[in-house]
């Protein structure tokens, strides 16, 4: 378990590394307010995802310490 905890924390480094080396910058006159629109859902869904994602992690996390051998 701790290992994926490492794992994963070194995994969200990377990732910020390569989004400061990639910025997406887009020119609001120009753009059209659907892709904006589309690009600001497209940020929220994955903000959704990573939230439920790191929700059932910490889930499992106290689970797994409380001592329970409960199978579910």
């Amino acid at each position: 378990m701790i290992f994926q905890a490492v794992f994963g924390m070194m995994f969200t480094v990377l990732i910020a590394l390569e989004f400061k080396h990639s910025l997406i910058i887009i020119d609001t006159h120009t753009a059209a307010p659907a892709l904006i629109a589309a690009l600001a859902g497209a940020s929220l869904a994955l903000g959704i995802v990573y939230w439920l994602a790191r929700d059932q992690e910490w889930r499992a996390l106290e689970h797994n310490q409380s001592g329970s051998t409960e199978i579910r």
